[in-house]
């Protein structure tokens, strides 16, 4: 009987888990979704043809596509996205959605047209979607529901009924915490049921491996290469990405990602990244279809410092001050150590590159150097980290255009910053002049670098913006990099900004 109890207690204790996972699927189930792009087939000539097979979608105007539920709909990639917002935003990974991208470089390569963007969710509707805005630098991307695909574009109904996804604490997370993936391995959830798999934590602040650039060199192109991930065994295979890692209670805790497989790895690495205070800053911003800027000193760093045994600390020695940026306005010199940003110890190259990449744009930060071995404070005002043309931002909302231009940091575009010396007084870069403006009429360009404003000079858009919002109606004369004065004449632009 003793033995039959304890067996008994056994199987009890099995069940109780069981009950703690279902409730937890049940609760987190509906925010998952599937996501798919496909490409089109040949142009729809009647709506009204019943001579195509049911699993062939007819949209009046559109192109014959596939219903991405049908088995033999093949789509061109795949993952899995969480709704975050009851109004139809859904999280994902960036390199999900990346060949979805305006002109992406992956897409263009592969000559292929745009393929649709297929959200399919847990109660079998599917929905088209646009990427509302992504973010390489974190493999976050959030993807806006636009329709519902299963009938006509003139009789959309309202997206409704959408279950947002409750986020949890990761702050306190542990080895051994029990958790739930959720995901649309290898395309197989295309009706909308995700499929579950389960396991433990097995580690906190993983590293991802380089990468390998287009120059043959490694390259750390995300926070997540700096040590943020979280490990599990749970099964993660392709098409698992941008799904949902969820306690036992139903919360979201990490979005994960199969990325490590197509950096080489023959299996998938169990990653996941975590919902901390600082995904969740990045998070809200992309839900506000803004770009998520990232702090820059403007240095190439050289060796790391071994502490001595006289008592001065380690750090990482400056290589190189680039003209024109913050680290250049703040005195820095080569050969400085870095020895603390914002309070917080250097012992490597990584842990600068990663705490300045966390502060925001525009952040006044202590930072403690050692120059010949005297320690001091300077305080530095951040510049915007360089993004490269392949990894590229995606933004709905923008700053605004002034008489047909916007601009942005001098150092927004790595390919410009590199390519030549920025102006040492400081600048704006030219990113986007408007055809038929009178930005475009009067000369400007893109990739100009504005350096004064009525003779004085600007550093950030803000200052810029500030300065020729002043003139109001009158012309505004501005300075630019390599090319003298030009003036803007004129009021408004084509859209009327």
């Amino acid at each position: 009987m003793a033995v039959f109890a304890q067996e008994n207690d056994g199987l009890d204790a099995v069940l109780t888990i069981q009950r703690a996972f279902q409730r937890a699927i049940k609760r987190a189930e509906p925010a998952v979704v599937s996501i798919m792009l496909g490409g089109a087939g040949s142009p729809v000539l009647s709506q009204g043809d019943r001579s195509l097979p049911d699993s062939i979608r007819v949209i009046p105007g559109a192109r014959l596509e596939l219903d991405p539920r049908s088995p033999e709909f093949i789509p061109w990639s795949a993952g899995s996205g969480v709704i975050v917002d009851d109004l139809g935003l859904v999280l994902t990974n960036y390199h999900v959605v990346e060949r979805y991208a305006p002109e992406s470089p992956q897409r263009l390569k592969e000559s292929r047209p745009e393929p649709s963007l297929y959200v399919v969710l847990q109660d079998g509707r599917v929905f088209q979607g646009s990427i509302y805005a992504a973010d390489p630098r974190t493999d976050l991307a959030i993807v806006r529901l636009i329709s519902d695909s299963s009938v006509s574009l003139t009789e959309q109904p309202a997206i409704e009924d959408l279950k947002a996804i409750t986020f949890g604490s990761v702050e306190n997370i542990q080895k051994g915490t029990m958790v739930l993936a959720f995901g649309n391995p290898y395309a197989i959830a295309r009706d909308g049921s995700p499929s579950v798999s389960w396991g433990i934590v097995s580690n906190v602040g993983r590293w991802m491996g380089p990468t390998m650039d287009e120059f043959g060199q490694f390259d750390r192109p995300t926070l997540h290469h700096y040590g943020t991930l979280l490990q599990t065994d749970a099964k993660l295979s392709l098409g698992t990405s941008g799904g949902a890692l969820v306690n036992l209670k139903g919360e979201m805790i990490g979005l994960t990602t199969s990325l490590a497989a197509l950096s080489g790895f023959e299996q998938s690495a169990g990653y996941a990244i975590p919902l901390d205070s600082i995904m969740r800053f990045t998070i809200d911003i992309l839900k506000k279809g803004r770009e998520r800027e990232y702090g820059f000193l403007g240095i190439n760093l050289g060796p790391s410092q071994r502490p001595t045994a006289e008592g001065i600390p380690g750090g990482i020695l400056v290589g190189k001050v680039f003209a024109g940026t913050p680290a250049s306005w703040a005195g820095m010199l080569r050969g400085d150590v870095i020895i603390r940003v914002n309070g917080m110890p250097i012992h490597h190259r990584e842990d600068l590159t990663f705490i300045v990449g966390t502060l925001p744009v525009g952040r006044l930060v202590p930072v403690e150097i050692l120059r010949e071995g005297k320690s001091f404070q300077q305080s530095v005002i951040l510049g915007k980290f360089p993004m490269r043309e392949r990894n590229r931002v995606i933004a709905t909302v923008k700053r605004k255009l002034w008489r047909g231009v916007r601009v942005d940091y001098a150092t927004a575009r790595y390919e410009i910053m590199s390519r030549q010396p920025l102006p040492q007084q400081g600048s704006v870069l030219v990113i986007h002049v408007e055809p038929g403006s009178i930005a475009e009429t009067t000369g400007l360009k893109e990739n100009d670098l504005i350096t004064h404003v009525f003779g004085q000079t600007v550093r950030t858009p803000e200052e810029f913006y500030q300065k020729v919002d002043s003139a109001k109606d009158g012309a505004v004369l501005l300075a630019v990099d390599q090319r003298g004065e030009i003036t803007l004449s004129g009021v408004g632009n084509v859209n009327g900004e």
